[in-house]
Order: C-alpha cells, then structure tokens, then sequence
C-alpha cells in the first residue's frame, strides 16, 4: 500500500517528482522490503557470508592495533550496508581515520574531522573519506566546500556508525589545475 501511495503522490505532482530514475528506486525499495517481511532476515544468507569474510580480511589488516573486544565493538556499530558495500581495505582506513578522530577528540577538539584522498587512475577520479561526528548540515557542508572548490561530485556514499561518526565518501573528479585555469582565462581575454 505504501509503495501504491508513493506512486501515486509522485505521479500527482508532476514529471519533476516522479521519473523512471526514482520509480525503479521505490520498486527496489519495495522489492527489498517484502523480502525482509516475508522471510524476517535483513540480509540474505549470502551478504551475510559476504560480510563474515569481509570482517575476517579485515582483522588480518588491522593486526594487533585493536583488541578483539575494541574490533567487535566497532563492527557491531557499523550499519550492514556499509559493511556489504565497503571492500575490507577501505574499512581498515576507515578504522585507522577513526583512530586518528578519537584521538582528536580527546585532546578537547569538538569539532575535529578526518580527510582522505586517494586518486583512482583506472577511472580518472578520486576517492574523497570525510569522518567526523555526524551533525545536522555535515553532508551540505562537505559538498558546498567541494561545490566552491569546483571539485564535481559523481556520487557519494554516506553512512553514520552506531557511536555517531558519520564516514562519508565522495567519488569526484580531479581538481582544476590553477595554473590551467589562469592559462584558460588569459587566453580568453586575448582573443575576446
């Protein structure tokens, strides 16, 4: 019913509102749901496989810089999607940045944050992790520093652990080259 409902609103609205884009994320939605409610597990047997492995490579990066009970309690705060969606060597950084985060904090730094950009050369574009304590407006505010920075976010994957630390990672494309821009420029003026 829920699912009709939102059908039916978007359409009302107008072409705006409702597009093929957002209907095949409210079908999958609803898709996603019906099997929770039917067969009562939030993942199936294979993501939780998936998950187990993913934990277990994980433990092997990390080494003795955590103790198991300090490992399991960071695992247990982690939403199920980040952990089916992140490979296991991005959630040893994520735990090395979160390590770095703690250490701020205790230092008396409130709003203390850690960021992390790895090019990926096979696509051309970066890897942008952003940790801090999730607030309202951290999201806009990333992006509108990145927006100002005419730095083009292709997507983004937000996700807030348990404890309140918001790990959100930007796909962008390089930054502009200053250099380049003033090149850009001075030739326009040349030749307008």
């Amino acid at each position: 019913m829920l699912y009709l409902l939102s059908w039916a609103d978007g359409k009302a609205t107008g072409p705006r509102a409702w597009n093929d884009w957002i209907a095949n994320l409210v079908l999958e939605l609803f898709f996603k749901i019906l099997h929770i409610l039917e067969r009562g597990e939030l993942a199936t047997p294979d993501a939780s496989k998936r998950v187990r492995a993913s934990l277990q490579q994980v433990r092997n990066l990390i080494g003795g810089r955590l103790s198991q009970a300090d490992q399991e309690a960071l695992y247990d705060g982690m939403p199920p999607n980040y952990l089916i969606e992140t490979s296991p060597r991005a959630i040893a950084r994520h735990i090395a940045l979160y390590e770095s985060l703690r250490q701020a904090e205790s230092t008396g730094l409130k709003s203390a944050f850690c960021l992390e950009a790895e090019a990926e050369p096979s696509s051309g574009t970066f890897e942008i992790t952003f940790l801090a304590r999730d607030r309202a407006g951290l999201f806009s505010d990333v992006a509108g520093v990145m927006a100002l920075n005419n730095i083009n976010i292709l997507s983004a994957r937000i996700y807030t652990w348990h404890d309140g630390t918001a790990v959100d990672i930007f796909t962008v494309t390089p930054p502009l080259d200053p250099s380049a821009q003033r090149k850009s420029g001075e030739d326009q003026r040349r030749s307008g």
